[in-house]
């Protein structure tokens, strides 16, 4: 446990708040040859009070070695105890509440990368597209100008086809005779 272990220790145990050794030091080998460490006692009885309990209190293998390493709390420290550990209890309350939060930011922050990643891979598949139909684009315009000349080109030359046409048909309709006379009375 750590120092900031939400553990109740209780005063009925083996080892009572008078049991109080101020040369104990936090690690120390215990009986079952564990290492504790420093943790605090968050009880009405004994707020704030840091002890020294085997890791393997009230487990299978049944250490009971517990130690105060801070002397009894005094009357002063007894009235403000409980509306300190009530002030402990809410800010652990925020913290959680705050780590959920986090957590969630956390999960939804991946979801954004990868939704993102997934929005610049699209991006990048429609950049291409567009690449590649604005080459087309490109080509067809330069084809589209191509045809244009020559479609231009020919009909210049059916204009001019059918004028060479038109005054040959006004010449033969027109009795224009070989001395080129126009309506050349007899």
């Amino acid at each position: 446990m750590s120092s900031s272990s939400n553990s109740k220790v209780s005063t009925n145990s083996r080892a009572s708040s008078s049991n109080w050794n101020p040369n104990l030091s936090p690690n120390e080998n215990f009986f079952c040859g564990e290492r504790s460490p420093l943790r605090t006692s968050y009880t009405k009885e004994n707020p704030g009070r840091r002890f020294l309990g085997c890791i393997n209190y009230k487990t299978s293998r049944k250490c009971k070695h517990f130690e105060w390493v801070d002397p009894p709390t005094c009357a002063r420290g007894m009235d403000f105890g409980p509306s300190i550990i009530k002030m402990l209890r809410k800010a652990e309350g925020k913290n959680a509440e705050l780590k959920e939060q986090l957590v969630k930011v956390g999960r939804e922050n991946v979801e954004l990368k990868r939704s993102g990643a997934e929005k610049e891979h699209e991006i990048e598949q429609l950049m291409n597209i567009v690449q590649k139909l604005s080459a087309e684009v490109q080509q067809m315009s330069t084809k589209n100008k191509e045809l244009w000349k020559k479609w231009h080109l020919q009909l210049i030359v059916i204009v001019l086809a059918l004028a060479v046409i038109c005054v040959g048909l006004f010449a033969k309709f027109c009795n224009v005779g070989a001395n080129g006379k126009f309506l050349a009375l007899p």
